[in-house]
């Protein structure tokens, strides 16, 4: 079995590979640290199974899933993650992956998911079973997944202030938050929506009817821009 795995930290990439080494005949072929290296690599190596994390930088892993299953549809995506809420989860699934497994789980859960999805089964974490019963993970279902709906409400709070022009410092004055913290969600945010810029941000809003109606334009502080 030919493996790839796609985490950006050392180690959990590392303990990846010594339980998949030790419990099962594979080669780790790659390993990336970015949701467009884990692009890249997939498709270039073309292995049976890839771990992916969900929250890679760059592009998400459900970026990359879709990504992976439009050009190289043969491999298995494993998402491997810390967050088990439905809204994760079932975006995974929706653009691809045959599995879900949290990183909780123990060794032989990961391991039992990599010879699942190898075999070409669907599998998620003995956590989130209860999970298979809803609609959207039925295999014909092909309801999209608005990645709106994987913000958090603070990180929701962050998209509606940037909309409506204000700065990080505008926005943490009035969610009574640091600038870091405030610039902490929004890189989260934009990881989440697939993007970069404030210009990628305005017209996903745009695009999603997301935009509000301005009838008065914000007034800028000269001192704190």
């Amino acid at each position: 079995m030919r493996i790839v795995l796609a985490d950006d930290h050392t180690m959990v990439r590392q303990g990846f590979r010594a339980i998949l080494e030790h419990h099962l005949v594979c080669t780790i072929i790659g390993e990336a640290t970015t949701g467009t290296e884990a692009m890249t690599s997939i498709t270039h190596l073309q292995p049976d199974v890839a771990l992916v994390d969900l929250m890679l930088p760059e592009a998400t892993g459900i970026a990359v899933t879709r990504h992976v299953k439009a050009t190289t549809p043969h491999v298995a995506i494993l998402i491997v993650s810390m967050y088990g809420d439905l809204g994760y989860v079932d975006a995974a699934m929706q653009a691809g992956a045959s599995g879900y497994v949290l990183k909780e789980a123990d060794a032989m859960e990961l391991v039992t998911a990599v010879q699942a999805v190898a075999a070409g089964r669907r599998i998620l974490s003995s956590h989130l079973e209860g999970y298979w019963h809803m609609p959207s993970f039925r295999p014909n279902n092909t309801i999209p997944i608005d990645p709106y709906d994987l913000l958090t409400s603070r990180e929701r709070d962050v998209f509606a202030g940037a909309m409506q022009g204000n700065t990080s410092v505008q926005i943490a004055a009035h969610l009574c938050l640091s600038v870091r913290t405030v610039e902490a969600y929004r890189a989260s945010m934009l990881r989440k929506l697939g993007l970069r810029t404030q210009t990628d941000l305005i017209c996903f809003a745009v695009r999603t009817g997301r935009m509000p109606v301005v009838t008065n334009p914000p007034i800028h502080d000269e001192r704190i821009e």
